[in-house]
């Protein structure tokens, strides 16, 4: 399981990123140590705090981590 951390600050930026997400073979969990939410999700995603930063946890090769990164690049913390 690898895990990074995302900001997502707006609807448009939460639909953007299910869009991603839902393109990717594998699994992708978004949330905290209290709430986890399937990534390809709209309406899970939607319920989360966007006021804070977000962990995600996703289960693939290190290449499919690099694609997926790349593809995050608006959304990952300076």
């Amino acid at each position: 399981m690898r895990e990074f951390t995302i900001q997502l600050h707006s609807l448009q930026d939460v639909q953007e990123f299910v869009n991603i997400a839902c393109t990717c073979p594998f699994q992708v969990t978004v949330g905290n140590e209290s709430q986890r939410i399937d990534g390809k999700d709209f309406m899970g995603m939607f319920s989360l705090d966007y006021r804070f930063p977000q962990k995600v946890w996703v289960d693939c090769s290190q290449e499919e981590l690099q694609a997926f990164l790349q593809r995050l690049q608006a959304f990952l913390p300076n």
